[in-house]
């Protein structure tokens, strides 16, 4: 499962998904299927966006070519980057 969450002050906004990670072409693909929004730590909505439940029993059979990725390109103790499918650049940095 993977999990992208934003806080914006008393908003949050939890996003999750299945994931497969690919090792031999350094590929993480995922979907974000289901949305949980929070105010003041309060649950608003926690459900599925975008038909979630039918794109989560399909993720697996789904060739990665129609899915998001990203491709690693740099893995390292403190920092990873990699690619997008759409080209963009996505950096991760290790925080205490």
């Amino acid at each position: 499962m993977v999990e992208n969450s934003v806080d914006l002050g008393v908003l949050k906004l939890v996003l999750t998904g299945p994931v497969q990670f690919l090792a031999q072409k350094n590929i993480l693909a995922f979907d974000f299927t289901r949305m949980q929004v929070q105010l003041f730590g309060f649950k608003l909505y926690n459900g599925f966006i975008r038909g979630g439940s039918e794109s989560e029993q399909n993720f697996y059979q789904i060739g990665v070519s129609k899915q998001a990725f990203f491709s690693y390109f740099l893995v390292r103790e403190e920092i990873i980057a990699a690619r997008g499918r759409g080209g963009g650049l996505a950096l991760w940095v290790k925080s205490e």
